[in-house]
């Protein structure tokens, strides 16, 4: 047995010795052996320990029961310990301390021979399972320490913080706030955000297609997807880029292109063969009368200026030449 083994019995038995009733009061803090530590010598009792759910969700209270018989006399006492939680709302002749619960006093038996301690227990907000452990000590009331017993009892919860939504289309979103549970209940979605649960097409996740509904629950309809259409009363093909509107489907009287220059001729527009002479752009281009057909050239007007020029300065010098002769003449 080692020297460490001897301290801790040492320490308890001298804990123990100060008071014949070790804690009457009860104690929050309890070691491996439990009541045990200072009470013995009597018979074991049975204590349970019950909660009305083995599954919680984060935030939620229960009651915990603790029972205890008392087969050394007619009084027991206490101690409830959870691994995490918060305990309050104590029963007749209990306090609580943080995840702790113990008696105030040794508390009396029942009619039916049984010792019952009450306590409410909030869960964590973290998901997992949460041990309870209780001790619970047949006291025989004579004031002392020995002929006492005291058994314990283990119970586990598990809680749990996975939000449900209801999914009425089935299409992995739901709709609503939600509620937390440890199971998923029937037709719903851990997503939610559903703007219509009644069609399995529109969800946070679905295309967006041109039919007058949000699709993708971003709260815009047919956004990036509706064409613009552009008025085409002369039926070219082309339309006026000053009037148009967005829509999915093409309306009456409208084209894709909005390049049209004079939207009552259907003669007048781009790519249509231009009319010399008649001072009228019939290709949409900006200038009338550019086509080549009508004589129009770039290259060819600044061919023509330049030789006209040349030619102009050339004459010009011959004249002078001419009255030179003239002058030669009189001689």
């Amino acid at each position: 047995m080692s020297k460490r083994f001897f301290v801790v019995v040492a320490a308890v038995t001298a804990l123990c010795a100060s008071s014949a009733w070790a804690y009457p009061t009860g104690i929050f803090g309890l070691g491996p052996f439990g009541c045990n530590a200072c009470h013995s010598g009597g018979t074991d009792p049975t204590v349970t320990v019950q909660l009305p759910k083995t599954e919680v969700v984060g935030g939620e209270t229960i009651t915990a029961t603790v029972t205890v018989t008392t087969p050394n006399g007619t009084l027991a006492g206490f101690n409830l310990t959870a691994a995490s939680g918060t305990m309050s709302n104590p029963g007749p002749q209990v306090q609580v301390s943080g995840a702790s619960a113990t008696h105030t006093s040794p508390k009396s038996e029942d009619s039916n021979g049984n010792v019952t301690f009450t306590v409410d227990w909030t869960a964590p907000s973290t998901a997992g399972q949460v041990t309870f452990t209780a001790w619970g000590n047949s006291v025989n009331g004579n004031g002392l320490s020995s002929g006492d017993k005291a058994a314990s009892d283990t119970e586990t919860v598990t809680v749990c913080t996975m939000k449900w939504f209801p999914d009425g289309d089935s299409d992995g979103y739901g709709t609503g706030p939600g509620t937390v549970a440890c199971f998923a209940p029937p037709g719903s979605a851990t997503v939610g955000g559903d703007c219509n649960d009644g069609n399995a097409n529109v969800h946070p996740n679905a295309a967006e297609v041109c039919d007058d509904i949000d699709n993708n629950c971003n709260g815009q309809v047919d956004e990036g997807v509706k064409m613009t259409w552009y008025q085409d009363n002369d039926l070219d093909g082309f339309g006026d880029p000053a009037h148009s509107v967005t829509d999915c489907m093409q309306p009456p009287n409208t084209s894709m292109v909005g390049t049209d220059c004079n939207d009552d001729d259907d003669l007048i527009r781009p790519g249509a063969m231009e009319v010399c002479d008649n001072q009228i752009d019939e290709d949409c281009t900006g200038k009338a009368d550019d086509d080549v057909a009508c004589g129009f050239d770039a290259g060819m007007d600044a061919g023509v200026d330049a030789g006209t020029d040349a030619g102009t300065d050339a004459g010009m010098t011959e004249d002078a030449g001419v009255s030179e002769d003239a002058g030669t003449s009189e001689d």
